[in-house]
């Protein structure tokens, strides 16, 4: 379309440029009928309708090319809030996951709460039945297979060897 319109420009410049040489060379009689008979008019309407035959042709393909951006972006848009929403459902799983996570936690720690409070009343306990038994009673540390240490001995252990149990060397 744009050879065509190419072509038409150029004839209508030639004729033009006839007529216009022949008036400069005095015959204007002649550049008249020149003028006449090269149908300036449908010239100009065939130039017209090539030009407008490649603007509805760009249109065209303008359009063509917004509606394939417009669905490019659509499907972009839609990839877009696809991988939102999976994030969303991971995000969530996580927080979820986390919430679990954190109630076996609390749960853990107040086992392990329950049970220094327990560990602490069978040492004062321990402690108290060893400190006012009164048997004799000894505590010895094993340090190697044949090596026995005296590790605490209890009051009335203490009061019948006369000694005091802050001596025994531990």
């Amino acid at each position: 379309q744009v050879a065509a319109l190419v072509r038409a420009i150029d004839d209508r410049k030639a004729a033009l440029a006839g007529i216009i040489a022949t008036g400069e060379a005095g015959d204007f009689s002649g550049a008249r009928q020149l003028a006449i008979a090269s149908h300036s008019r449908a010239a100009l309407d065939q130039i017209r309708e090539h030009a407008d035959a490649i603007t509805r042709t760009e249109n065209r393909l303008l359009g063509q090319r917004v509606d394939d951006a417009r669905r490019t972006q659509a499907v972009a848009l839609d990839t877009g809030v696809a991988v939102a929403l999976v994030a969303l459902l991971i995000l969530t799983g996580g927080v979820i996951l986390l919430a679990s996570a954190n109630r076996r936690l609390d749960v853990a720690l107040a086992e392990v709460k329950a049970s220094e409070a327990e560990r602490q009343a069978l040492d004062a306990l321990t402690r108290a039945i060893f400190t006012n038994v009164p048997d004799y009673l000894i505590v010895l540390n094993i340090e190697e297979p044949d090596r026995f240490v005296v590790a605490d001995i209890n009051p009335a252990f203490a009061n019948a060897l006369n000694i005091t149990p802050e001596r025994v060397d531990r």
